[in-house]
């Protein structure tokens, strides 16, 4: 706020960089004036932002493949500084997986009893400055975990470009169920030193 802008559009028949109509002429003479920016930053949509599950899709919340990338979409443009120092676990937007229960009347659930584990991996925040939007995708560490939950928690400390902070929301999604297999490990230990 408080800062100068001076816009200049070049015109006249010398100026070979010139704005033109659509019929080809080109602008009649130069134009300067000089714009002061008192408002500061403007919350365009005047609502906290919000967020909504992109990956995976709607089909996919039950039995999403273990190699998937996690993609939330916000309704506005929201601030990158929270995003740049943060991971997985820390950060305005959290991943971490807990384990799933038979839910009642069949098929599988979130088991909200059970400890959240931090879902380690990396976070990148996009911009689509022609709809106004920001895309965060998560790529995991390593492939997730079969018949797990995936919960995404996106915090009061994602902030659009006015400072207005998001309201807390949560998003989940199950893994494919991958069948256990049974292994024997044997274990041949050289000497007999800590045996108890």
């Amino acid at each position: 706020p408080g800062e100068v802008y001076t816009l200049t559009l070049p015109g006249g028949a010398d100026q070979p960089i010139t704005v033109r109509s659509t019929s080809g002429f080109p602008f009649n003479e130069t134009l300067s004036c000089t714009l002061t920016a008192n408002l500061g930053i403007q919350d365009l949509n005047g609502v906290p932002p919000s967020a909504e599950l992109i990956v995976p899709t709607a089909n996919l919340l039950t039995n999403a493949p273990l190699d998937t990338l996690i993609q939330i979409e916000f309704n506005e443009m929201v601030d990158a500084t929270p995003f740049l120092a943060s991971s997985g676990s820390n950060g305005p937007v959290t991943f971490a997986v807990r384990r799933t229960r038979a839910a009642t009347g069949g098929g599988r659930e979130c088991d909200s009893n059970s400890a959240p584990l931090a879902l380690p991996g990396t976070a990148r925040l996009d911009f689509d400055p022609v709809r106004g939007r920001s895309i965060l995708t998560f790529q995991p560490g390593a492939n997730l975990p079969g018949n797990t939950c995936v919960e995404i928690n996106v915090t009061s400390a994602v902030v659009d470009l006015s400072g207005k902070p998001a309201q807390p929301q949560a998003f989940t999604f199950l893994t494919v169920e991958v069948p256990l297999v049974e292994t024997n490990i044997t274990e041949e230990f050289l000497d007999d030193t800590h045996l108890d």
